[in-house]
């Protein structure tokens, strides 16, 4: 098994309005459908095979999941440096600008992630994407760069793939 296999989280939508909201909210639309329309109204959903069979399983883990979490939003295009790293960026795949802003602040790339506490910022940036895909980090385990909103360094002793609560991936079929 690798080390990612118990932390995916994928959730299918092959309803164009329920796409739509998604896509504007993120996932977090899902819940608060099944809490304002119930969960009955989801099951007829899956029923109706307009979401995944295990949406409502996603969405509980994934409310539980989120406390304290940093959340980054992965390009399909990098989502294999995630997978074997833990972290979509490396030495390996960073601008040079990126590179040479890093250096500046005495940092390497495999030391850091752009992220945010906040899950709709981090939706942004993948909103447009199919699958759109959102990594749920564990906050505890790093420390923000001072002077730098959404840059994190790794805590010493610590690994990027032991840090990876979850990653979500949103399929709109």
């Amino acid at each position: 098994m690798a080390w990612f296999d118990s932390k995916r989280i994928i959730i299918a939508i092959r309803d164009k309005e329920i796409e739509k909201n998604v896509r504007k909210d993120s996932y977090r639309y899902l819940a608060e459908l099944a809490y304002v329309k119930g969960l009955d109204y989801i099951k007829e959903l899956i029923k109706q095979e307009k979401l995944s069979e295990n949406v409502i399983h996603a969405l509980a883990r994934l409310i539980d999941l989120e406390k304290g979490a940093l959340f980054r939003g992965i390009h399909v295009r990098n989502f294999e440096y995630f997978l074997r790293h833990g972290n979509d960026k490396t030495s390996e795949n960073v601008s040079d600008i990126e590179a040479w802003k890093l250096k500046k602040l005495g940092l390497d790339p495999s030391e850091v992630i752009y992220a945010t506490p906040n899950l709709e910022k981090a939706w942004e940036y993948v909103r447009r994407e199919n699958p759109s895909i959102v990594v749920l980090y564990d906050g505890g385990k790093f420390e923000r760069v001072p002077g730098e909103f959404y840059l994190f360094r790794i805590k010493k002793g610590e690994d990027f793939r032991n840090a990876v609560k979850a990653f979500v991936i949103v399929k709109y079929e």
